[in-house]
């Protein structure tokens, strides 16, 4: 008599049979039942929104709000939105919120420029500039941390070096 080899074993040999009748090896059973739980957690777990489009509200002391003065060309009387801010914050991550006139940025950190706002984009020499509580910014605003009560102003217009600021704008008419 010959003894049986691996050819006569049959192909399921070594798959263990469970209660239910399923014959699946049992490691694949508790790889699917583990992913199936992660995707049931994963699932039910809150999502951070990626690009909020309505301001969060203030949650502590150190929350609160900025305006921001948006003074396009030929416009009379800036556009003023009032938004919600942690102590700390960006200017960035303030504009982040604006969703009407929608602010345009690219870069990050100390790179961060703000190429338009709404339909006004900067272009040539032509371009935004900003004064946080009267002061014109002096850096980048993916840097520049706002406090609670700050004032933003956005001015648009031409780089002019005899006005002695070089972040100073003569406005467009």
């Amino acid at each position: 008599m010959v003894p049986p080899t691996a050819i006569d074993q049959p192909a399921c040999a070594d798959r263990r049979q469970s209660a239910s009748g399923n014959d699946r090896p049992p490691s694949i059973l508790r790889m699917l039942k583990f992913a199936s739980a992660l995707l049931v957690l994963l699932g039910c777990s809150p999502q951070p929104n990626a690009n909020p489009v309505a301001n969060p509200p203030a949650e502590s002391e150190r929350d609160g709000k900025v305006a921001v003065l948006i003074r396009f060309p030929g416009s009379e009387e800036p556009r003023e939105i009032e938004v919600h801010m942690r102590d700390g914050e960006t200017i960035r991550q303030v504009m982040e919120r604006i969703v009407d006139p929608q602010p345009k940025m690219q870069g990050s950190g100390a790179m961060t420029l703000l190429t338009g706002i709404g339909t006004q984009e900067s272009s040539g020499s032509e371009g935004w500039t900003y004064r946080v509580n009267g002061q014109w910014g002096d850096r980048s605003i993916g840097v520049y941390e706002l406090h609670p009560g700050d004032r933003i102003e956005w001015y648009f217009g031409t780089y002019d070096p005899s006005s002695g600021d070089p972040s100073k704008p003569t406005e467009v008419p």
